[in-house]
């Protein structure tokens, strides 16, 4: 991409909420994706959060918001009335992410996509849900999980210190926001155990002991989308114990967070059904509550 399609920004910017606005937004992010990753330092990382936080209280920004995103690389703007929309500077891509953020915000529901590229269709699929309204906030990756060029990790469902944690920190201080669902992709064929490999969609809170409002979701969602199981209690593998947004958000008294793992097939009919879709941002936005 060169830098003549920045001055083109303006011209996208329009009102969103439909799914005209999904399409642009999955363009935007398609854009945005690169092979390239850094992790902030630490000062910044706990000043991140302080700025997140702030998006999420402000209806228009100052300099030092401009200075503080545009030094660590990330380019932040309106997207239509009501949110911000945070990307990385591909001028200087550090994998920091894609970040939508409701300004003054009143919902309940948070979404993230750690994996959108590898986890076929997760990006595309979160965007889409948004669109159906209702969701304050929204993170997606910008770089893969394992960089093309290298064996360092990149995975920001797996590491600390990143932009991705700093946002999931700020979304907690939001007192509305009750839950927070990470949407991922697994292969059947895969998997290890025929309770896994059976399953169209496997639900956990990233912990073993579980929690009520993943028994919730499964209740709804188990009637319309096939097999839906719950982890440790139904199966014993995507339980996705190891993820640093469940850890750190369960380790501040946070018990939202709900890790979402989705089939290749169930992952298809949600791209290519509008019902389906609705159906699963019914669900979502129900447990919410």
């Amino acid at each position: 991409m060169n830098r003549q399609w920045y001055g083109l920004l303006p011209l996208l910017l329009f009102a969103t909420a439909n799914h005209g606005g999904a399409t642009t937004l999955y363009q935007q992010w398609q854009q945005s994706r690169h092979q390239h990753f850094i992790l902030p330092l630490h000062v910044d990382y706990l000043a991140a959060i302080e700025q997140f936080d702030r998006l999420f209280q402000s209806r228009e920004l100052d300099d030092s918001q401009r200075r503080f995103w545009s030094r660590i690389g990330m380019l932040v703007q309106p997207w239509g009335d009501d949110y911000w929309l945070l990307t990385d500077d591909l001028a200087r891509p550090s994998g920091h992410g894609f970040y939508l953020i409701c300004k003054s915000c009143q919902g309940h529901l948070v979404l993230q996509a750690p994996h959108g590229d590898s986890d076929l269709n997760t990006a595309k699929i979160a965007l889409e849900l948004w669109a159906l309204g209702g969701v304050a906030a929204l993170a997606i990756n910008t770089a893969p999980r394992r960089l093309a060029d290298s064996r360092e990790n990149s995975d920001l469902a797996q590491l600390e210190g990143t932009l991705f944690n700093a946002f999931s920190e700020a979304v907690i201080r939001q007192k509305q926001f009750s839950t927070v669902v990470q949407l991922h992709g697994f292969s059947q064929n895969r998997r290890r155990s025929k309770a896994a490999a059976t399953a169209d969609i496997i639900l956990s809170n990233g912990s073993r002991l579980g929690s009520s409002k993943v028994q919730g979701l499964q209740a709804c969602l188990a009637p319309q989308f096939g097999v839906v199981r719950s982890y440790p209690q139904q199966v014993r593998e995507l339980g996705g114990t190891r993820n640093q947004q469940g850890i750190l958000l369960r380790s501040q008294g946070f018990d939202g967070f709900v890790h979402l793992e989705m089939a290749y097939g169930l992952r298809q009919r949600l791209v290519a059904s509008g019902r389906e879709r609705e159906r699963l941002h019914r669900c979502l936005s129900g447990v919410t509550k």
